[in-house]
């Protein structure tokens, strides 16, 4: 915990976490989860993000993957609006793959005022792909009031990725998932890395109602792995 080895600094992270999100009507978070540790990707969704999302040409360019960088013992609003099931990278891994926190700049102040003024003006040019100046906008949101609404998702201090994320179990810092399930999921990637079936995540497991000290625990004292579930036949055998 702590940020940078200053282990007092609890209110920031190395870590940036992506939670998976309990769908009305569709895939729960879980199904979700065990999908993308599965693939070794997480997708960047349909919607484009930022300060140009709403420019039909740049679409491509700004769709993300969303992480945030709230400190882990801090996360119960962000599992309220999506689920337990998570995943944590180290953000130096996140950044060597071209992600970045988001720049908060409010809606009524002058800078966002000039990052909207170089948008009007690209667009009454007419829209450039290769503008570098789009390689900026998907990392910069505005927050503040349009017309009645309010937007405001500060609070989730968050970082982006544009594109496709794919990692491996090396890649990964931790797992979220209840605690109830811990043991079962470490026997799942056991089995899994014996019968060389797919990827195991054989990391941390946390749980996001723990305290700061459970999680230090569980981020700095792996379990012994279980032995391999009867029947399960190593494949390299």
């Amino acid at each position: 915990m702590g940020y940078r080895g200053h282990d007092d600094w609890t209110d920031m992270s190395d870590y940036v976490v992506h939670l998976t999100k309990d769908e009305p009507g569709g895939a729960s978070g879980y199904n979700s989860w065990i999908g993308i540790l599965g693939d070794g990707e997480l997708r960047a969704g349909p919607l484009p993000f930022g300060a140009a999302k709403n420019i039909p040409e740049l679409t491509e360019l700004n769709r993300c993957v969303c992480f945030s960088e709230i400190p882990l013992d801090m996360l119960d609003r962000l599992v309220s609006r999506r689920s337990e099931y998570g995943i944590g990278f180290h953000k130096d891994f996140i950044v060597q793959q071209g992600g970045a926190p988001l720049w908060y700049l409010d809606r009524a102040g002058p800078r966002a005022q000039h990052i909207g003024d170089e948008i009007k003006r690209r667009i009454d040019e007419g829209i450039d792909v290769d503008d570098p100046f789009w390689k900026i906008t998907p990392f910069v949101d505005r927050p503040g009031f349009y017309g009645t609404s309010s937007y405001r998702f500060e609070w989730e201090r968050e970082w982006r990725l544009v594109g496709d994320l794919a990692f491996g179990p090396s890649n990964v810092a931790f797992l979220f998932l209840p605690e109830a399930e811990h043991e079962k999921a470490r026997q799942f990637f056991v089995d899994v890395e014996i019968a060389h079936t797919g990827p195991h995540y054989l990391v941390p497991y946390i749980d996001a109602s723990w305290d700061m000290s459970k999680i230090q625990d569980a981020l700095e004292n792996l379990p012994e792995p279980p032995e391999p579930s009867p029947g399960v036949t190593p494949w390299f055998l």
